[in-house]
């Protein structure tokens, strides 16, 4: 008799496959083996999860396929050796060797008739000589045993132990084709369901740097303080994830300097990428800034322009780092067109003081709802 198992086949070398792991710590698990992939739930940690096999990501290193999905391998403690058994639901086959095939000869039966004398009679009734007629045998055919066909047999799955180093065969282990077998945990995996928060509402410190000129058109004006162009600000926003990489936000921006004021609006779109840890992003923004002398550099000035308005465009880039689940923080660095001017004249003189553009880096945190 020989008997077939379902197994695993590895690079053409059958054998079993199957084991458990304890998270380390809150992990999301993916869709894909990829940073990239779909987040499909939240797995807590000391939790033991079922494992299926150890897929190569590419460039995303190593993952843990699991029943709902895929798991960064630094993720998983691999536990000791499973119990490996078949599934309930199947049934394991046994072909028996065919039965030789035995031909037995027909039995036959020769009937052989009784000898018959006959005289051999002349016309004068003179008998010469006797005669012997042979019989004639004849052949019946009465049986034949008919060879029996094989037979396919049918038995119960029997529970196996796996008697090898599942860690190391995992390290080393190519593309599997897996099918049947089914691997014990010690306990249920507790799965948490993922609740995707797409809002959220933030606040930033900002260091900026402005370009100012100031040019004289008609005669020489003296101000009485060089101007500033060095300030921090503060940054309020409000957004929301439109799909699984974009952002938009609104924004409301403070900045003081020594001689004025900046109020900036504007609404911002980001491209995030999300990774394990961080979630890179770049964007751009377009709105509106007002600009509000707090002093007259000149002290006396006969006509100066004390409140300006400028559209505001932007292009920044940054890093969300997640720290919990509702809580990141992150660094931003951006670059805001303006188109300011200011001109102030003090009879016969007449000047032109210029705010083009600004230069910001922040950092921040974020809430998410």
């Amino acid at each position: 008799m020989r008997k077939i198992l379902p197994l695993i086949m590895c690079g053409g070398v059958a054998s079993l496959y199957g084991m458990t792991g304890t998270i380390k710590k809150d992990v999301t698990i993916r869709e894909t083996p990829s940073n990239k992939g779909k987040e499909v739930e939240d797995i807590r940690k000391n939790k033991t999860i079922e494992i299926i096999r150890k897929v190569d990501g590419g460039k995303y290193g190593y993952w843990y396929e699991t029943p709902k999905g895929y798991i960064y391998n630094t993720f998983i403690t691999l536990n000791e050796e499973p119990i490996v058994k078949i599934e309930e639901n199947q049934t394991e086959t046994i072909k028996s060797e065919p039965k030789t095939q035995i031909e037995i000869a027909p039995i036959v039966e020769v009937v052989i008739p009784p000898v018959i004398v006959v005289p051999l009679v002349t016309k004068n009734d003179e008998v010469k000589k006797e005669t012997t007629i042979q019989p004639i045998a004849v052949m019946t055919k009465t049986n034949q045993i008919e060879p029996t066909p094989p037979q396919e047999v049918k038995s119960e799955p029997l529970p196996m132990k796996a008697n090898f180093d599942y860690a190391s065969s995992l390290e080393n282990e190519p593309e599997i084709k897996h099918e049947n077998i089914l691997v014990d945990s010690k306990e249920d995996t507790k799965i948490v369901k993922k609740e995707i928060l797409k809002n959220f509402i933030g606040i930033s410190l900002n260091f900026n740097t402005l370009t100012v000129n100031k040019t004289n058109q008609v005669g020489d004006i003296v101000l009485n303080k060089p101007l500033d162009d060095k300030a921090t600000s503060f940054t309020f926003q409000v957004g929301t994830k439109l799909k699984e990489n974009y952002v938009v936000s609104a924004n409301y921006e403070i900045t003081n300097l020594d001689d004025l004021k900046l109020s900036s609006y504007y609404l911002s779109l980001d491209y995030q990428f999300n990774y394990e840890f961080i979630n890179p992003y770049l964007g751009i923004s377009l709105g509106m800034s007002d600009l509000q002398w707090q002093y007259d550099p000149l002290v006396s000035s006969q006509v100066k322009d004390e409140k300006l308005s400028s559209p505001l465009y932007s292009i920044q880039g940054g890093i969300v780092f997640p720290i919990e689940k509702q809580w990141s923080v992150f660094s931003q660095l951006s670059y805001q067109k303006l188109d300011f001017k200011t001109t102030f004249t003090s009879t016969p003189a007449k000047a032109t003081v210029t705010h083009e553009d600004k230069r910001l880096f922040g950092i921040g945190v974020r809430y998410a709802f």
